[in-house]
Order: structure tokens, then C-alpha cells, then sequence
């Protein structure tokens, strides 16, 4: 009996935190990036940047060479940035960036409008 309920507790706790987990993702309507910098110092490389469209908790937003995906997501960025394309960025807004007082949220996915 004992286990059944650390098994029930266990999934609770489980199910809350994925709930939380959902709720600090945001995203921005279709907007074009204004402004980005790459510090070869900071986190091996570290790519922030600015949109033109605003999301509450977030100031812009960051990419880490350590994340999964990061070329593509970085090329994709550049590719956006030079031509002119709006892209719509997901974000963790619960990661922010460390390197700065400005709040930079953890980039999840990027979708070009």
C-alpha cells in the first residue's frame, strides 16, 4: 500500500511539473530580428538576440552552441536576419540568459513567417 501511494505521489509531482514546465514557454507573433551578438567568450559562443515584436518576461531571447540543433538554429537565424524574413520564436522564458541584467529567454524553436 505504502508504494501505491509513492507511486500515485511520484506521478502527481511528475504531471505538475510538466504542466509548470508548459506554462513558461512563449511566443511571438511573426516579427523581424533587429539586432543580435555573438560572444565568443561567454558559453563557447552564446548568440543572443533581439525581435521586433514583444513577449511579456522576455527581453530577446538566446541560443548556446551546447544546445541540440544550435548550427541549424543559428543558420536559420542568419538566414532570417539577412534577408529580411520575419520569423516567430518560441522561448523557455523560465532560462534566461546569465550573462546580462536583460532577461534573454532560452530559444526553443524558430518558424519562419
Amino acid at each position: 500500500m505504502r508504494m501505491k501511494h509513492l507511486l500515485q505521489y511520484t506521478l502527481a509531482v511528475g504531471l505538475c511539473t510538466g504542466v509548470l514546465a508548459a506554462h513558461a514557454m512563449v511566443s511571438t507573433t511573426p516579427a523581424h530580428v533587429t539586432k543580435f551578438h555573438i560572444y565568443t567568450d561567454y558559453g563557447e559562443g552564446d548568440v543572443v538576440f533581439r525581435v521586433d515584436a514583444t513577449v511579456a518576461g522576455c527581453d530577446g531571447f538566446w541560443l548556446s552552441p551546447t544546445d541540440p540543433g544550435f548550427r541549424q538554429t543559428y543558420a536559420a537565424l542568419l538566414l532570417v536576419k539577412a534577408t529580411g524574413a520575419t520569423l516567430e520564436v518560441t522561448a523557455d522564458e523560465s532560462r534566461v540568459w546569465p550573462g546580462s541584467s536583460a532577461r534573454y529567454c532560452r530559444v526553443d524553436s524558430l518558424t519562419s513567417g
